[in-house]
């Protein structure tokens, strides 16, 4: 029998103040409406932030994502008219580089109701990409980065977990031969630092094959063995 899941929050949202978005109407009171239209109860916005001081670790492609945006965005929930049944909470998505380099400060990540954090934005320029020549190294190198976010004591979700971004032709082969101990073990990083784990839209837009719907599955398994609570993010 099929089980329908009903969201009720939405923890990753980007508003026009992101880099991924052009769209002057993706604004706070514009989502806020549309949240409320679809029965939410809470949402957290999640804009792109380069926040590091050291600004010779800035992208090119971030350097407007800077900690400015969140003061401009904190403005507009101010003053967004909100519906009374939603909570609207503040947060953003980080980045981490190389190893143990990131785009946010604890200091700053302390002012915010939650950071996301991804360790698989491999597609960007910016990460610094061992060769990915198959598809056991990739996996390897993914969970090598999840547990450094998940140490980092930055993170309150792990955003998109294990999707390689511009390498899905490895995903499954990858995915269905790690070991699910492995698995288990390097989420449970996550699990002991009561760290979320994010059930993002990509997982069932960039999954385009059996094999790949399998090693989604197989993904959230394993967290859910290794004892992760979940949100959900639209990465809209």
């Amino acid at each position: 029998m099929t089980k329908k899941i009903i969201i009720k929050e939405d923890w990753h949202i980007h508003s026009h103040f992101s880099g991924c978005s052009n769209d002057p109407e993706q604004n706070v009171q514009n989502i806020c409406h549309i949240a409320g239209k679809a029965n939410l109860s809470a949402i957290g916005f999640a804009d792109h932030l380069w926040q590091n001081p050291d600004k010779s670790t800035w992208p090119e492609d971030l350097a407007k994502n800077n900690h400015e945006i969140i003061a401009k965005l904190r403005e507009e929930i101010a003053n967004a008219n909100i519906p009374s049944d939603l909570q609207v909470f503040l947060g953003a998505e980080a980045e981490m580089t190389g190893f143990n380099q990131f785009s946010i400060t604890k200091d700053f990540a302390e002012t915010l109701d939650f950071v996301l954090m991804p360790h698989n934005h491999i597609h960007q320029n910016y990460i610094k990409n061992p060769a990915i020549c198959t598809a056991e190294n990739l996996i390897n190198f993914l969970l090598d980065r999840f547990s450094i976010c998940a140490k980092s004591g930055l993170a309150t979700i792990m955003a998109h977990p294990m999707l390689p971004y511009g390498f899905m032709e490895f995903f499954a082969p990858g995915i269905l031969n790690c070991s699910e101990q492995k698995m288990i073990d390097i989420y449970g990083l996550a699990a002991e630092r009561n760290i979320f784990f994010e059930l993002n839209s990509d997982y069932f837009s960039q999954a385009n094959s059996p094999e790949q719907h399998e090693a989604i599955l197989k993904i959230i398994n394993c967290a859910k063995r290794s004892g992760c609570r979940f949100t959900y993010g639209s990465d809209a």
